[in-house]
């Protein structure tokens, strides 16, 4: 795969492969009654695609393969949402996503604890200031 795809279906199906991780797929129609599934990261690139020689057997496939057509899966869509802004990945791309993925790990660990490191330098400026009053300076 190695040219930006136009997707028009928007019936996901859904594989939760592990606990923050969730693989996507999408049919798309082909000529003559064949399709063409699209396999779909969290961040929205097309990883891989597969031709079959109809929807039954894309279908067929997926199910055999741990995939839930969202829609039909109220408990899955209480939990998750697919995101709709599809980009192709290209195997250069690899290394960019590694370290995004990596940066946005480092940014909400960040997130976590900043509010902790307010406080706790709100919890040593007032201490200090408390000891500055009672101290008379």
């Amino acid at each position: 795969m190695n040219e930006p795809v136009t997707i028009h279906s928007t019936d996901f199906w859904v594989k939760v492969v592990e606990m923050l991780q969730q693989n996507w797929a999408l049919i798309e129609d082909e000529v003559a009654g064949a399709v063409r599934v699209y396999f779909i990261s969290d961040t929205s690139g097309v990883f891989d695609e597969i031709a079959f020689p109809s929807a039954s057997s894309a279908n067929e496939a997926l199910k055999l393969n741990g995939f839930r057509r969202f829609a039909d899966s109220p408990d899955l869509q209480s939990f998750l949402r697919p995101n709709r802004a599809l980009s192709p990945i290209y195997p250069s791309q690899w290394a960019d996503l590694f370290f995004g993925a990596l940066l946005a790990i480092v940014s909400n660990i960040a997130a976590v604890f900043s509010p902790l490191a307010v406080l706790f330098h709100t919890a040593i400026g007032t201490s200090t200031a408390a000891k500055r009053e009672v101290a008379g300076r």
